[in-house]
């Protein structure tokens, strides 16, 4: 969690400042500003302590930062490139329908156990 809230913050703050140049430092400040209030909070509420925000920050900008990057190269490639174009929609597509089943497994058993602790229940 520690490292999301960066990369939440930092990839939209470095491409605002990319778009509107100095201009937009003052929002992407404000931006980072507010991931970085976020990631407080996971301390104050005590899911964290500053050492692991702080790492998980760092984490998460360098994450965000490197990730930017290459989806920047990429989609120089893709939008170049009618192949490239198809394999990452082929791909996306592919690695959703897997995820979806992926996920309904653990969905599938959740509802199990909550009908076994609802007839638990009915029987206490």
């Amino acid at each position: 969690h520690a490292q999301s809230l960066p990369s939440r913050g930092t990839s939209p703050a470095a491409t605002w400042i990319s778009a509107h140049h100095l201009a937009g430092a003052a929002p992407a400040a404000v931006i980072v500003a507010g991931a970085m209030s976020f990631a407080w909070l996971r301390v104050r509420c005590g899911y964290h302590t500053v050492p692991q925000v702080v790492v998980g920050f760092v984490l998460g900008t360098l994450t965000a930062t490197g990730w930017r990057c290459a989806g920047l190269k990429a989609l120089t490639i893709v939008a170049t490139s009618p192949t490239a174009t198809f394999a990452v929609y082929s791909v996306t597509l592919a690695l959703s329908i897997a995820f979806m089943f992926m996920i309904m497994k653990p969905v599938k058993l959740y509802a199990k156990l909550m009908a076994k602790r609802k007839e638990h229940a009915m029987r206490s």
